[in-house]
């Protein structure tokens, strides 16, 4: 009786575990770009050509390339200054960076945008290398 009662609690957790991990998996907005995915969170306030071009300007802030990025500024941030919004994280996931374990380097970005223009500043706020991919 004991160990059928034991038995019953460990396959529930290990259910509710399982479980847990795919809703976390499905609430995200996956974006792949080159050898870059790009993770943001699907509470994000951002829509999904938002995310579509932040992913865009944080695979070009990854890989060190501008591509001539134009930011408009309205005559308000001209004369007092960008005001920004709330931070949110975007995760990124570069495979294959080094040529031995751990090959794949993990990022998590705050990004932070002006309410009153285009402007989008990006701040690193963690990186790490990660087992991710195995060796060739």
């Amino acid at each position: 009786m004991k160990k059928t009662l034991i038995s019953i609690i460990i396959i529930t957790t290990l259910v509710c575990a399982l479980c847990t991990m795919a809703n976390a998996e499905s609430n995200s907005f996956h974006h792949e770009i080159g050898d870059i995915t790009i993770i943001f969170d699907s509470a994000s306030s951002f829509t999904e050509e938002e995310q579509t071009q932040l992913a865009q300007l944080i695979t070009n802030h990854a890989t060190g390339s501008t591509n001539n990025e134009v930011v408009s500024y309205n005559l308000m941030c001209t004369l007092f200054g960008h005001k920004y919004g709330s931070a949110e994280l975007a995760y990124t996931t570069t495979h294959k960076v080094k040529d031995t374990a751990p090959r794949c380097k993990e990022e998590c970005y705050s990004i932070t945008q002006c309410t009153r223009c285009d402007h989008t500043e990006l701040e690193i706020v963690n990186s790490s290398y990660i087992n991710c991919c195995p060796e060739d």
